[in-house]
């Protein structure tokens, strides 16, 4: 271990004198949303935003390759691989009212961030209340769903920059697109906390419009087993349809059936299982039956099967989709062999 920690040990001299937390050789498929990976060398946990700021610099300033994380519900870290130092924000998830509006920090988790507008009777964050991912990690990709945005929301965010130091900045420079910002542009600048809208209305009324979305969620999305939500941006089904017109007839068929039944019954099935298994056996993917859910072949989950087989499963997709469909999970490819 002291020989594996060699490279690292001008950071974490500076972390002791500091005095910011770390911890070393952790096992990530253990501490890992997925549940996927190898050891991770160090990592850093700060607990405000000065300490962040430090950790930040501290590692900037040794050479040393590092990460800035959240809960990781959408990182993919590979079982063969050993990765070097991350610095985990999920000590820093206060949120409060603060100035003209809601302040979260980036290590807030969306859902408790919804859950809080709930109960002041602030209205907007309805269709976030389900994204298991942090405010930093939903501010750099604009994460949303259900017809809402984390945008849709921001008005001015603190960012630090390790040239320019700590700066604020209002929620229009940040270039939301769909699941896109300008952070994915910048390297070396970091969300540390943002300021959200407070606009009022009927607490009933945003209740159940988050239960009717908490439960559209669960019917339609997996739960059970580990898995970063959705694979890639947009509709698998209807991109290998492209590319297939027999398939094409029949995901119209399929299609027209299912909205008989929810004309009919007043619900739609909750999950695809006939659906999947007719396109697996088409498109020759039945040996990845374990890999994807059974609700949707548009999301990974772990089964046990390894990150291996997940790899190949998406690049059969992306061979049959002719690479058509932009990957949402991040798969962290840069570790050590």
């Amino acid at each position: 271990m002291e020989q594996q920690l060699e490279p690292y040990q001008a950071v974490i001299q500076k972390l002791t004198a500091c005095r910011i937390r770390y911890e070393t050789g952790l096992c990530l498929a253990r501490y890992s949303y997925m549940k996927t990976g190898g050891t991770l060398r160090v990592l850093i946990i700060p607990e405000t935003m000065e300490e962040l700021c430090r950790a930040i610099d501290v590692c900037h300033e040794s050479g040393a390759p590092f990460r800035v994380l959240g809960a990781t519900t959408n990182v993919l870290f590979l079982d063969d691989r050993n990765y070097g130092i991350f610095i985990t924000t999920v000590r820093l998830d206060s949120i409060r009212f603060e100035q003209d509006g809601i302040m979260a920090e980036c290590g807030a988790l969306l859902g408790d961030l919804s859950r809080f507008a709930l109960r002041h009777g602030i209205t907007g964050y309805e269709g976030l209340e389900g994204i298991p991912g942090t405010v930093g990690g939903a501010v750099f990709m604009n994460a949303g769903a259900y017809g809402s945005e984390i945008k849709d929301v921001a008005k001015r965010f603190v960012l630090y920059d390790v040239k320019k130091g700590a700066q604020e900045v209002d929620a229009a420079a940040m270039q939301f697109g769909y699941r896109s910002s300008i952070l994915q542009q910048m390297k070396d600048t970091y969300v540390v906390r943002g300021f959200f809208s407070c606009a009022k209305n009927n607490k009933d009324e945003i209740y159940d419009r988050m239960g009717l979305y908490h439960e559209k969620r669960h019917r339609y999305q997996e739960f059970c087993y580990p898995n970063l939500g959705s694979l890639f941006a947009g509709n698998i089904y209807s991109a290998l349809a492209d590319e297939d017109r027999t398939y094409r007839l029949f995901l119209a068929l399929y299609r027209r059936i299912v909205q008989m039944r929810r004309l009919f019954a007043r619900r739609a099935p909750g999950k695809n299982a006939y659906l999947n298994r007719i396109t697996a056996a088409h498109f020759n993917l039945q040996e990845f039956r374990d890999t994807y859910s059974r609700k949707t072949m548009n999301c990974l989950v772990n089964t046990g099967q390894g990150t291996d087989k997940m790899l190949a499963y998406i690049r059969a997709l992306q061979r049959l989709t002719r690479g058509r469909l932009n990957i949402e999970n991040e798969i962290m490819d840069n570790g050590e062999n």
